[in-house]
């Protein structure tokens, strides 16, 4: 049987254009996540464990499968020893084939390689910005909802009534620590 897998890191983005691919693959089976590479991904699991000999994993890209060298060279050494061929279309990479395999090792130390370049292009546009006097980072204080919250928080705490703080954080829909925080910011608690 050869199965697809597709895999897009944020639920805004589309299986779309990796269905075309895969459907033009032939695949009798395709395994859909939406998880970004560095999360638990059920569906890539399940799928590893009913691949058989004489299988196919096809994939569009390297990067869906995994995200470091170390990773995917797992997943296809895995796949070898099941007996299982790996295909991936856009990087034109099929490991039933010796240059197939050599191929897939030189592509996916390039894409680990561009991958830490990318990281180490963050971290140094992070840090200009730092030293560039440029504040980074979510905005500091409480969104509408977050003031109603602790206002409300806030009231009933100091209210006749008492309340447990697990009775307060369920009244009012927060974790122990945010009905904390939310009590310090309007001077309920020192």
């Amino acid at each position: 049987m050869i199965y697809g897998y597709m895999r897009v890191s944020t639920s805004e983005q589309s299986f779309n254009s990796q269905k075309l691919l895969l459907s033009a693959s032939q695949c009798d089976k395709i395994f859909y996540e939406k998880s970004s590479g560095v999360k638990h991904r059920k569906e890539l699991e399940r799928l590893l464990k009913m691949l058989k000999e004489g299988d196919s994993l096809v994939v569009t890209r390297l990067d869906r499968l995994g995200r470091t060298l170390k990773e995917l060279i797992q997943i296809v050494e895995l796949l070898s020893h099941k007996g299982v061929h790996f295909i991936s279309v856009i990087d034109k990479i099929d490991t039933s084939t010796s240059i197939g395999r050599l191929f897939f090792h030189i592509n996916a130390a390039y894409a680990q390689f561009e991958r830490e370049r990318l990281v180490a292009r963050t971290k140094e546009g992070l840090e200009a910005a730092r030293q560039a006097g440029k504040s980074l980072g979510r905005k500091p204080g409480l969104t509408e909802s977050g003031k109603r919250k602790a206002e409300y928080a806030a009231a009933l705490y100091k209210s006749n009534t008492y309340y447990s703080i697990s009775e307060l954080c369920d009244i009012v829909e927060v974790s122990r620590a945010t009905l904390y925080k939310y009590l310090r910011l309007k001077g309920a608690i020192d």
